[in-house]
């Protein structure tokens, strides 16, 4: 072999790490890319958790809302009972009364 065919021809051992240096970029670009997917389905599992963590808060504070309207007619009416009011207070009677 003479020289000019070497250096038109890289060696075999040239050709073989390049293809070497090659496969460990596509296996490292591979492994980042199955990492960002898997951060990607962390981060809309969470997500999805906070909404849900959302809307069960917006549902106590419905329930809170009910219960605390609840105890204030509760309130209401006890207050009128040990006055001795026999009648409704005037908030919980209709708003338009047939009469006799």
């Amino acid at each position: 072999m003479n020289h000019f065919s070497r250096m038109t021809n890289p060696p075999k051992l040239l050709n073989r790490a390049l293809l070497a240096a090659c496969a460990l970029l596509l296996g490292a670009s591979g492994t980042l890319l199955v990492r960002l997917i898997a951060q990607r389905a962390e981060l809309s599992a969470a997500a999805t958790r906070a909404s849900l963590a959302e809307e069960e808060a917006r549902s106590l504070r419905q329930q809170l809302e009910a219960e605390r309207l609840l105890a204030a007619a509760q309130n209401r009416l006890l207050r009128s009972a040990l006055l001795g009011n026999t009648a409704p207070p005037p908030q919980s009677a209709p708003a338009s009364s047939p009469g006799p």
